[in-house]
């Protein structure tokens, strides 16, 4: 399985507003999520945001639940729906 990262650096508001509908797209749009056999993550510094998303095609993987001080938005879609190891919470348990 392959790793593809980006990492994307902030840019002035007064320069954003010069960029044309390219430019917009090269610097904000992300498109390449999900690929098979794939992981791809993108790091954008506005928020310190991270997006990534991992398309496994012939095994499957453990979340390994995230139930620390960070956040941690876990989104699995497909064929290979298995929640037998997962922890839930309660939302009003979450800080």
């Amino acid at each position: 399985m392959n790793t593809n990262y980006q990492l994307r650096y902030a840019a002035h508001p007064a320069d954003v507003k010069k960029y044309d509908t390219s430019r917009l797209r090269q610097d904000f749009l992300i498109e390449k999520v999900f690929t098979a056999d794939e992981v791809n993550m993108v790091y954008s510094m506005y928020d310190r945001l991270v997006v990534g998303g991992a398309m496994p095609a012939k095994f499957y993987f453990n979340s390994a639940t995230a139930h620390r001080n960070y956040t941690f938005i876990w989104g699995m879609a497909g064929e290979n729906l298995d929640y037998g190891d997962q922890d839930f919470f309660k939302i009003t348990d979450l800080k």
